[in-house]
């Protein structure tokens, strides 16, 4: 199953970390390291703002990653574009996402009533100071010498923050927790073969079932004998899954042997988007290079960088890492998004229950725009919801939130 997409990247929260601090550490004339050490924890506790990011994750020069992200967040909603175009938008009112509909490929939307936003939340959840006073600490514990390679200028009305760190330079702390980062979110059990049917005997009813998955040089096959029974109406009664044409059932099971074989590069490659890398045994920062402009009022307006990293692998190939990110930041404290969709809230107010405040309907837009009144359904019933069933997916690679693009 493939980890979500903050889980994989923890490893590059760490080198984040090490290009915030590096850029904190400004320690010049005017202290701009307090200066842009408070930017960074404003914006690590504001609640209202406007946000765009892009992140982008390189293993031997091809890209791996990449997600990038909008948000607006006001006082009384959200609204957020993601890499694929799609958005959701939250308010008190109502919630309006985007999704791809039952075939696929025509975008749907999904209204409910009432929403569930009740005003914005911190930027990184730092609302308590005990957290955001341990998470300056911290900072300032990290910047030890690494001042020394960080310049600053000005440009008008901003000050421009610029710091290279080579590899002599890496404070060893770094790369042992880049390291420690790395290995733990790239070990573990990976799944690259889900209920394969190996045999099938009609006349026993019985059919052997193969899942294969790897962890580390290993890969292991487990096989389980089912019996099972053909569903005759599968479109009403559900089945468990489909062989030549025909719908089974299983009725019972019973555990046959495990099976471990050396595990190779290409049976990782074999694992498509469930993993990203080959799991990792060594790694060790090469470069670090951040850039951040923050105005005379002390906000921050962006910050981007790149981080490289040699690694080796568990075969013993040595790969190179890199890690590059961008974020800008305007209208802190002014931003008031609207629904991209208008009539939204109108049309739920038509499907309401009157015995009941919540409502839920589904609806795609005309060629000008507007909802398609002639698609919409409530409550998914009937006929759509068979189809929603088969379509949605709430599986952790369906539920995987990019924050960036």
């Amino acid at each position: 199953m493939k980890k979500s997409y903050l889980a994989r990247l923890v490893c590059l929260a760490v080198a984040g970390l090490v290009l915030c601090s590096a850029l904190a550490a400004a320690a010049v004339s005017g202290s701009p390291y307090e200066t842009l050490k408070s930017s960074l924890f404003d914006l690590a506790q504001a609640k209202n703002f406007t946000m765009s990011s892009d992140v982008r994750l390189y293993m031997d020069g091809e890209i791996i990653e990449r997600n990038s992200q909008r948000t607006l967040q006001g006082d009384n909603a959200s609204l957020s574009y993601y890499y694929d175009d799609t958005f959701s938008y939250n308010s008190e009112a109502y919630n309006l996402r985007t999704w791809n509909g039952f075939d696929g490929e025509e975008i749907w939307y999904d209204a409910q009533a009432p929403g569930y936003y009740s005003g914005g939340n911190a930027f990184f959840g730092m609302s308590l100071s005990s957290y955001s006073r341990f998470a300056e600490l911290l900072v300032d514990l990290l910047v030890g010498d690494i001042k020394n390679n960080i310049s600053m200028s000005r440009d008008g009305d901003v000050r421009n923050i610029s710091g290279t760190l080579t590899a002599s330079q890496v404070p060893e702390l770094y790369n042992a927790a880049l390291e420690l980062a790395l290995t733990q979110q790239t070990s573990g059990r990976t799944s690259i073969s889900n209920d394969e049917i190996v045999s099938f005997d009609y006349a026993d009813m019985t059919c052997v079932v193969k899942n294969t998955y790897l962890s580390g040089l290993d890969k292991t096959s487990d096989y389980t004998e089912y019996t099972v029974a053909e569903v005759r109406d599968p479109a009403n009664m559900g089945y468990a899954f489909e062989y030549n044409g025909r719908h089974y059932d299983y009725t019972d099971s019973r555990y046959l042997r495990t099976e471990t074989e050396p595990a190779t590069p290409e049976d990782y490659k074999s694992a498509g988007s469930r993993v990203d890398m080959l799991p990792l045994t060594r790694a060790r920062f090469t470069y670090i290079h951040g850039d951040a402009v923050v105005d005379d009022e002390g906000r921050l307006q962006s910050i981007s960088g790149t981080v490289s990293a040699d690694t080796t692998d568990i075969f013993g190939e040595d790969h190179e890492l890199e890690f590059a990110f961008g974020l800008e930041v305007s209208d802190i404290g002014t931003t008031d998004p609207e629904c991209p969709v208008a009539g939204v809230e109108q049309l739920l107010a038509q499907y309401r229950d009157d015995s009941a405040r919540y409502s839920s309907v589904r609806f795609t837009l005309a060629a000008d725009g507007s909802i398609d009144t002639s698609s919409v359904f409530d409550n998914m019933t009937n006929t759509e919801q068979e189809k929603y069933a088969a379509q949605e997916d709430y599986s952790d690679d369906a539920m995987d939130s990019p924050i960036g693009g």
